[in-house]
């Protein structure tokens, strides 16, 4: 005669008792704290320790919205691995709740990221940094509120198995290998990947970029006037910055 596990029996958790909750609870909150700081370090260890490869798989490589996600998905992955030990005997559906909870912060950033894109066309700092926490503190409270649940249909876990082992493949591989997609392109260089030698001095020199960004020639006709050169109004619009050379150009040859 074979002893039931009380994790395949629903009905020996009940709502509520699914978990020492207030311990859970406590190490999520922990863990959001850890994923947010870790993520904060990883956006700059790739540059501060003279761009290792190695380090290119867990830390950001360019400004790229792919490499931002990075910042949440490996320091959750790391929590998960470490609090597993000392969360595992106090909870139920221990990896099903982690899947579901790493899965959900890349999913926000970019719902939050290209909402704000959409609606207001442009790039505002403190606006995801806010959503960047916003986002591991949802995905750590999903991950709180499942461990605390009777155990979920095997459907489900294997459904949070899937998701999670593909995001693990993903961003295993795409910082080497990235599509030619929009995500993955640097908003500094126009390209893709781990950056080049080339990318970066050619960025320094403000030559960086497929699509320039806008700069207003306000800035260079304080430099012709600066020259003695005659400015007009009408000469100072935000045009495009591949442009703004060849404008420079025109107004010196009317003065």
């Amino acid at each position: 005669m074979t002893n039931p596990n009380p994790r395949d029996n629903p009905a020996a958790f009940p709502e509520g008792r699914a978990g020492k909750g207030s311990a859970v609870w406590i190490a999520e909150a922990a863990g959001a704290l850890f994923i947010i700081s870790a993520g904060t370090l990883l956006h700059y260890v790739f540059d501060l320790f003279g761009r290792w490869p190695p380090l290119a798989l867990v830390a950001a490589v360019n400004e790229s919205v792919w490499e931002h996600l990075k910042l949440a998905f490996w320091p959750a992955v790391i929590f998960g691995l470490a609090a597993r030990p000392w969360l595992r005997s106090r909870t139920t559906n221990y990896w099903t709740a982690k899947g579901f909870g790493i899965f959900v912060m890349p999913l926000l950033i970019c719902a939050f990221f290209y909402s704000h894109k959409l609606i207001f066309g442009q790039h505002n700092l403190a606006y995801d940094i806010t959503t960047y926490v916003i986002a591991v503190t949802a995905g750590q409270m999903l991950s709180a509120r499942l461990m605390r649940m009777p155990p979920l249909p095997r459907k489900i876990r294997i459904l949070a198995a899937g998701l999670l082992a593909a995001a693990l493949l993903a961003f295993s591989l795409f910082t080497f290998f990235p599509p030619r997609l929009p995500i993955f392109r640097d908003g500094r260089t126009g390209e893709y990947g781990i950056p080049s030698e080339t990318d970066l001095e050619s960025h320094a020199h403000g030559h960086g970029g497929t699509e320039p960004d806008r700069q207003p020639v306000v800035g260079i006709g304080i430099d012709l006037v600066a020259h003695g050169i005659p400015v007009e109004i009408s000469d100072l619009v935000v045009l495009h910055r591949g442009a703004g050379a060849a404008h420079v150009k025109d107004v010196e040859q009317q003065a």
